[in-house]
């Protein structure tokens, strides 16, 4: 009895464990739905109508119904807001439950057949059948909570018209359709930036660049700052080239005098 007094306590940990947990995230998504709502309600009232942008614009014989159909209009979406965020705390709760009852259905009989043979009862053969069946299913159960609101929703869909075998297929496949959809689009954006001609490329093409600036032969090898103005550097042949044409014209001009 007493070896039944402290294990009692122990096996009662997980279940114990699981339903404090699942209440403390049910109330805190609740909360945080609650300060949605009322963040929903303040942008809405901020949103409304103001006198001063539009009465020079509209008749005051219809400035009523305006305020009239205004304060219609949030209220229905308010109201749509408030239904969306209790259906979503629903399906929390709902969820939460789910997680619970696939956690129970797992260890019952196990905790069951451990309690009975504590107490020196006999344990009949279908608990430790049951027991050995459904402990190593509770991943199996999650497996189907997580994804029988996907299937659900596929089946659902008016658009598709699938049965429930092409919706569970949908629905397991849908991940890796989006992953490498995402995958292919985050390629196809990289590339296309890379490959993207800019301005200065297509006004090379165009010639129109050329047209501009037109440095002179002799500043090649000049950096692109003093290249790209047009200014003729003295080259040293040239120069020689001057200078012998006007010893020249002097030597002509003297012996005419």
């Amino acid at each position: 009895a007493m070896q039944l007094l402290f294990n009692i306590p122990i096996n009662f940990i997980g279940p114990a464990a699981i339903i404090f947990t699942m209440t403390v995230m049910y109330y805190y998504v609740l909360a945080i739905e609650k300060k949605t709502e009322k963040y929903h309600t303040n942008t809405l009232l901020q949103q409304g109508p103001k006198r001063t942008e539009i009465e020079d614009n509209v008749p005051d014989n219809c400035w009523e119904r305006i305020i009239l159909s205004c304060v219609k209009k949030t209220k229905n979406i308010f109201h749509k807001k408030q239904t969306a965020a209790r259906s979503n705390s629903r399906r929390v709760l709902h969820r939460a439950f789910m997680y619970s009852a696939a956690y129970f259905l797992s260890y019952s009989f196990l905790l069951v057949g451990q309690y009975m043979t504590e107490a020196d009862v006999h344990v009949p053969d279908a608990i430790w059948f049951l027991s050995t069946l459904l402990t190593p299913l509770q991943g199996f159960f999650n497996f189907l909570i997580y994804f029988y609101p996907k299937v659900l929703a596929a089946k659902n869909d008016r658009r598709s018209n699938l049965t429930w075998s092409q919706a569970i297929a949908g629905a397991f496949f849908e991940r890796e359709r989006k992953t490498q959809s995402t995958g292919r689009g985050y390629r196809h954006k990289s590339t296309r930036h890379v490959n993207s001609p800019t301005k200065e490329d297509e006004k090379r093409e165009d010639g129109d660049e050329g047209a501009e600036i037109s440095p002179s032969p002799h500043n090649t090898n000049l950096p692109p700052t003093l290249a790209s103005n047009n200014i003729e550097i003295a080259n040293p042949q040239n120069t020689a080239d001057v200078e012998d044409q006007n010893i020249s014209e002097e030597f002509m001009n003297e012996g005419g005098v």
